[in-house]
């Protein structure tokens, strides 16, 4: 098809092919003059092309240009006809049409034998369709001879395990474009959305529960080329039909379904859909008026592509609940149920909404899902209810459905009336402001519109609300205090009765003035204060509204500290327990928190088994960088500089180190140090280190050739293999994990500092003085030393890597060399090395009982914990936000580790480098315990 349109002169310049056959060959420059497939815009010029055409022929030929401009796709053209003779003259007319643009119809498919006539010269070449024999129909394989549709189902090789990606690659090849499959694939999409759910990625192989359900999905879908679906519909042009749709829904999955209905005659399937319920739980109600919603798109998407409209829509449904929201006004309902209904009724106005029986309802099938070979036995979902075609047959609907309670939408009404709702539900609606100006100002504007309806409308307040009238508020607001929880002292004062001896107040001896507030009496009545700081309104510390003032009072001092709030206050109120509520405001603010919180701490872990259990020296190590440091090149003046850095290896049980200078932090650079490392210390079975990108990648590379070695053959490398090196990563920014090696950078750098000073080494005299310092740091006495001098020497890291402190001068040996046995000398060695272990552990090991610091246990921080995620390299006030959404206890049920989640992304981190916030949850998420997606953060 693209080959027979000619491209402009103009564009001939972009389509050319440079080739030659043989490399030896001159260039050969081809120029394409025609429209080439495979050019983003070759789809475009050939459709445009054929519009053209089509608009250009309209004259001569209308039937085929309207084919080509609706029922054409790409160079196949689908069309129609209620009698023969109208097809003929279809046919002629595409082929006269198209034989003007040179476009020759190379092939034909008919139901007829009359269409397909050999002896006419414009089907010679048609394909004769006998027997079984399809062709593919946009994706749908149509016979013919029975003029049906029918499936097959396209299958890879079955595979012994199958992923996500496998599954989803299968289902994909169910191309069902009218989706009269969709109980069969809505089973797949069931699936789909459960393997979402259990988080199985994309590459893993399917759990056994979920991959049982998936084998026995795909085993059943050959039985799909049993069923088949008539092509004609009984429709004829004068013929009067009805459209009938059906809408239903499951806990899992809601569904629609469409019918053509004859009066008197018959009922056959047009289109169907299905969807997957959200992962969001809703209500079956809610699933049911989604379902609905489905039914209502799919109807209007059909209507809008008939020619041949329906005498009358009409949609069922079996949820009453459902009915009774589409007749009442959207007004009426929630958000939800409201948009939903206008949608449905601006998409089908004209459609009549009826009531059918469960059992009756065919898109029941579409939303729980079938197997292929009861789909195909299931008349309900082909024809319809067997009363469906007979009017005189349908169900009475006795419709009395009216919306459960709690989904209609509040109203309220206002009324006069003499008495006012009790202070304890006041109270509670009060509370729910946490902002005190706008509660002051709601309670303003409603003492304006009560003085307001008592007087004529010219002589009505207007405006922003005015000093007195927000007087008149906070005094109401401090009555509701009062009367809230100075019941007894309210009423004593009032009738001049002594107050008992258990009140707050009594040594207040409190007093009411002219507005009805309880004030302070005091001993200040003589002073030259004035009148609100000599008898200050006093209010309750345990009242909500009182924390709402407070905090406002926080606010307005600039988020001042307690003794500004407390100056603020004491000229005007005074607030019982007034010290303790104060604290509890100040630490409740969030911006407050952000600059001066602690981060979280947790009392010291014990020791890993690894690091108090006796092994051989280095076989768990722990590692870490230094520098950089300036390394001369050369001696001499004028030698250039390079940068030079340190790997310190420390053994995590006994704090021996080892020491290798490197002049980078590559991978490369890393794994030649710990070559040499292993080369004097031994492979070592677990490495602990801080999530450097070196170490990251080296962990990775050393695993490669773990790997490697255990594919390859020999003893030597099978040996060297088995002792395969675990990695183990401390937390993200948490160096005081690694307190070990840190100690051992810094004690390295004590001796550096003092030995080199400005100086500048070069590489070989920067090893030498590494080495020289390794030596010190492993002579150290590795207890407190003995002030007897008839104790034994203190042991050291010496001891266990050369037998004595490796600063000791050598001994001269008084033993003749003929005279030594070597049995005794093994059992000498292995005597010393057992008593150096016993002394370690009595003298060395019982060091550690003692936690030097974070003694206490504090609570653990839990999931959907509010906190603040700080970075050294940001100031407080831009520290994101983060949401704790998984928590990692040790072995003694303490939370030190967190992986907390931001907008960014998910971040694995120490509680040290979080600070939780003050929040508040809600009661819902109190009782349920689960996350919750509404916090409120108190200012």
């Amino acid at each position: 098809m693209f080959r027979q349109f000619d491209v402009q002169e103009t564009d001939l310049r972009y389509q050319h092919i440079l080739w030659r056959a043989d490399p030896s060959q001159p260039m050969q420059d081809f120029c394409l003059t025609t429209v080439t497939y495979g050019t983003a815009a070759a789809p475009f010029l050939a459709i445009r092309t054929m519009l053209q055409l089509a608009h250009e022929g309209e004259s001569k030929s209308p039937e085929a240009a309207q084919i080509i401009r609706q029922q054409t796709y790409v160079d196949d053209a689908f069309a129609g006809a209620d009698s023969i003779e109208k097809a003929l003259v279809i046919k002629q007319q595409l082929i006269e049409l198209l034989k003007s643009a040179q476009l020759e119809l190379g092939k034909w498919s008919a139901n007829s034998d009359v269409i397909l006539d050999k002896n006419d010269d414009s089907t010679k070449r048609a394909i004769a369709m006998h027997g079984d024999e399809s062709v593919s129909t946009l994706g749908v394989r149509w016979q013919p001879r029975s003029d049906g549709f029918h499936f097959a189902a396209s299958l890879s090789p079955a595979k012994e395990n199958y992923t996500k990606r496998g599954v989803l690659s299968e289902t994909a090849r169910l191309f069902d474009p009218l989706g009269w499959l969709a109980p069969v694939i809505v089973v797949a999409k069931i699936l789909l959305q459960d393997l979402w759910l259990h988080g199985v990625d994309w590459d893993t192989p399917l759990p056994r529960e979920l991959s049982a359900r998936w084998l026995a999905f795909r085993n059943a879908l050959p039985l799909i080329n049993t069923i088949k679906v008539p092509r004609w519909i009984s429709l004829m042009g004068d013929t009067r039909w009805h459209l009938h749709g059906f809408a239903d829904a499951s806990q899992r999955a809601y569904g629609a379904v469409l019918y053509a209905v004859i009066p008197d005659t018959s009922a056959i399937i047009l289109t169907a859909k299905s969807k997957v319920a959200p992962t969001k739980v809703e209500s079956l109600p809610r699933l049911e008026l989604c379902g609905a919603l489905l039914l209502a798109r799919l109807t209007r998407h059909l209507l809008d592509g008939l020619t041949h409209q329906p005498y009358s829509v009409t949609l069922w449904s079996d949820s009453q609940v459902t009915l009774a929201w589409l007749q009442g006004h959207p007004s009426k309902w929630p958000t939800f149920v409201a948009n939903r209904v206008s949608q449905i009724r601006t998409l089908v106005p004209q459609a009549q909404w009826m009531h059918v029986a469960s059992a009756d309802n065919p898109a029941d099938i579409a939303s729980r899902g079938t197997s292929p070979l009861q789909l195909a036995e299931a008349n309900l979902w082909w024809k319809g209810p067997h009363w469906l075609p007979y009017k005189k047959n349908w169900p009475k609907s006795s419709l009395q459905a009216q919306p459960n309670v709690e989904s209609l939408r509040a109203h309220a009404t206002a009324t006069t009336a003499s008495r006012a709702q009790d202070n304890e539900s006041f109270i509670t609606v009060l509370s729910k402001y946490s902002d005190y100006e706008k509660l002051l100002r709601i309670i303003a504007w409603i003492y304006r519109w009560r003085a307001n309806s008592k007087v004529k409308r010219e002589t009505r307040a207007t405006g922003l609300a005015t000093v007195s009238e927000l007087n008149a508020a906070r005094i109401a607001i401090f009555h509701v205090m009062q009367e809230d929880k100075f019941k007894t002292e309210l009423d004593c004062v009032q009738r001049n009765r002594r107050l008992p001896t258990k009140s707050s107040l009594l040594r207040l001896v409190p007093f009411m003035d002219t507005s009805g507030l309880l004030r302070v009496g005091g001993r200040l009545q003589n002073s030259i204060l004035e009148y609100n700081e000599r008898h200050p309104v006093i209010l309750p510390g345990n009242s909500p509204l009182t924390r709402c003032y407070l905090e406002h009072v926080h606010r307005i001092t600039l988020h001042g500290g307690i003794q500004l709030m407390r100056s603020h206050l004491a000229r005007s109120v005074w607030i019982t327990n007034g010290l303790r509520v104060l604290q509890g405001v100040y630490h409740r603010c969030v911006t407050c928190t952000r600059y001066q919180a602690r981060p979280g701490q947790q009392r010291m872990a014990p020791l890993p088994e690894d690091c108090v259990t006796p092994t051989r020296i280095f076989e768990v190590s722990g590692v870490d960088f230094a520098g950089p440091f300036a390394l001369q090149l050369s001696k001499g003046p004028g030698s250039k500089r390079m940068k030079g850095y340190v790997c310190i290896f420390v053994c995590m049980l006994t704090k021996a180190v080892y020491i290798e200078v490197v002049t980078g932090l590559t991978v490369d650079d890393f794994l030649a140090a710990y070559s040499r490392f292993t080369g004097r210390r031994g492979v070592c079975r677990i490495i602990y280190s801080d999530n450097a990108t070196t170490f990251k990648a080296a962990s990775k590379e050393l695993t490669r050739l773990l790997q490697e070695a255990l594919q390859m053959k020999g003893g030597i490398v099978d040996a060297m293999a088995a002792q395969g090196t675990e990695w183990k990563f401390i937390p993200p920014r948490a160096p005081h994990h690694g307190g070990v090696w840190e100690s051992a950078v810094r004690s390295f750098k004590f001796h550096l500092k003092r030995v080199v000073g400005n100086s500048h080494l070069t590489y070989e005299e920067m090893s030498t003085l590494a080495v020289k310092i390794e030596a010190c740091l492993n002579s150290r006495p590795m207890c407190a030393l003995s002030s007897s001098a008839t104790d034994e020497p203190e042991p050291t890291r010496g001891h266990l890597l050369a037998g004595t402190p490796l600063l000791s001068a050598p001994e001269p040996t008084t033993v003749e060399p003929k005279l030594v046995n070597v049995h005794r000398r093994w059992q000498l060695i292995t005597n010393m090395r057992n008593s150096f272990w016993n002394r370690w552990r009595k003298e060395v090991l019982n060091q550690y009982h003692q936690l030097t610091k974070w003694q206490n246990i504090e609570p653990n921080l839990k999931v959907n914990d509010i906190v603040l995620l700080a970075d050294d390299l940001c100031p407080p006030a831009i520290w994101p936000l983060a949401r704790i959404s998984k928590v990692h206890p040790g072995k003694d049920g303490l939370v030190r580790v967190v992986t907390v989640s931001t907008a960014r992304g998910d971040y694995v981190r120490s509680i040290a480098k979080v600070i939780k916030l003050p929040v508040e949850k809600t009661n819902e998420e109190e009782d349920d315990q689960q996350p919750c997606d509404t916090v409120m953060i108190q200012n």
